[in-house]
């Protein structure tokens, strides 16, 4: 328990602006029925930027409240149980899910299974279940096989990967000739390219990224064409269906321009190139377009079930697990100066695409 202590803090104003608040006087203490749970690690990506481009819209910055005018945003990671005063859990514990950048957090555990539980704490109560589901790492009642960094890093990606596939094919790919990626570097867009890669037929897959990223995302071999966002305004593109993972308001217009027939759909799922969005972004239209992955999970698992989704799930995870390891290393951050360097870069975009980010505190 004498452990350093302490949060990180974002200026909700101005993202690009955060703070280290040092705890001297240990952990927070605990009542009835709390679990005090200390972080093990977490992974950030740039999906990490769009909870904080989005989190007065979509609601991110109530997951762990701060002081006024802060917020803590939220990442997928692991935790363990320090102590407990709950009858269902014990010191040790290990749990995988949405964690503050934060050393330690308090946990008010409810509906609590084997294999999971949700966080009952009053300022939780209203978000929604995906935000607010952990699975327990116990021995027999893991998610799959995937080691605790490649879990904490491709499963959540992937998720959103695996339920915008199925959607794009249940709707015909909204008939396009072309469908095409933006952001093609990042690993959501991957995942979903190895799935329609892995099912075949489909339109043609175009990826579209930076010069930076263009030999890398030509290297894993997942698109037809990619194409560099410089060469937009004079590509030539048929019939085209786009899913966006970059926010650009600047860009929909190129493409626009671009199609020969015109947009059959514009799917927007994240803002990858900058947190605070460029100059003229219509937020309110980029929401109302955005492919908001937790309905969609909810209403598979009520189709469906729970278990079968699962398994579904994990057996499409772990291929995409083998093949990510063609592509992708993880680089490991240490302790509270590296975080501020490491959510620095993921403010700026300033990942490279080879890299899984793993921070352990």
């Amino acid at each position: 328990m004498s452990r350093r202590c302490w949060d990180f803090l974002i200026d909700r104003a101005n993202p690009s602006r955060g703070r280290r608040v040092d705890h001297f006087g240990g952990p927070p203490a605990i009542d009835e029925g709390d679990i005090l749970v200390a972080l093990k690690l977490m992974a950030l990506s740039a999906n990490s930027a769009t909870y904080v481009t989005l989190g007065e819209q979509l609601g991110y910055w109530g997951f762990f409240p701060a002081d006024d005018g802060w917020g803590r945003f939220p990442a997928w990671g692991i935790g363990e149980v320090i102590a407990t005063r709950h009858c269902g859990f014990a010191a040790g514990d290990r749990i995988f899910g949405m964690l503050p950048p934060s050393t330690h957090v308090v946990m008010r555990p409810a509906a609590v299974q084997p294999t999971h539980f949700l966080d009952g704490a009053v300022h939780r109560r209203t978000l929604h279940p995906a935000y607010n589901h952990y699975t327990r790492l116990n021995d027999d009642a893991s998610p799959g096989t995937l080691p605790d960094e490649w879990l904490a890093l491709l499963r959540p990606l992937f998720l959103a990967s695996f339920l915008l596939h199925e959607h794009l094919a249940e709707n015909g790919w909204f008939g396009a000739e072309q469908f095409l990626l933006t952001s093609a570097s990042s690993k959501t867009a991957l995942g979903l390219a190895q799935l329609h890669k892995a099912h075949g037929g489909g339109p043609e897959l175009l990826g579209v990224t930076s010069t930076r990223n263009l030999d890398f995302v030509r290297g894993t071999g997942m698109f037809a064409q990619v194409l560099d966002y410089r060469d937009l305004a004079t590509a030539e593109l048929k019939t085209v269906s786009v899913v966006d993972f970059a926010g650009d308001s600047e860009l929909k217009r190129k493409l626009e321009l671009a199609s020969a027939n015109g947009l059959r759909r514009w799917t927007s799922v994240g803002a990858t190139h900058d947190a605070t969005l460029p100059a003229g972004t219509d937020l309110d239209a980029f929401v109302d377009r955005l492919f908001f992955a937790p309905d969609h999970l909810r209403s598979r698992m009520a189709s469906e079930g729970a278990d079968e989704f699962e398994r579904r799930l994990s057996s499409t995870l772990s291929r995409f697990h083998e093949e990510a390891h063609h592509w992708l290393n993880l680089r490991e951050w240490r302790g509270p100066d590296q975080f501020e360097d490491l959510y620095a870069r993921v403010i700026r975009g300033d990942l490279p695409p080879h890299e899984g980010q793993i921070f352990y505190p």
